[in-house]
């Protein structure tokens, strides 16, 4: 519940305590902390509604793309 969590970070930012997110490696100290960790929360959401696999048909049309995400990271 976004309400709920934003009172944690109004009450850890208030207290000026840091809460850490292990997994996450994100300390919470501040709102900008704090946008970080909604960030990681609406990806969540988001997840179940994304694509589990890419059609072959598309891999084969060799569109073009963002080189950034579709050109393969040469081995050192």
């Amino acid at each position: 519940d976004a309400a709920a969590r934003k009172e944690v970070y109004t009450r850890v930012q208030g207290a000026g305590a840091t809460v850490h997110f292990v997994m996450e490696n994100i300390a919470l100290s501040d709102c900008a902390d704090a946008e970080r960790v909604e960030d990681l929360f609406r990806m969540a959401r988001l997840l179940p509604h994304c694509p589990r696999r890419i059609d072959p048909d598309l891999l084969a049309a060799g569109l073009p793309g963002d080189p950034h995400f579709s050109t393969p990271v040469a081995a050192s």
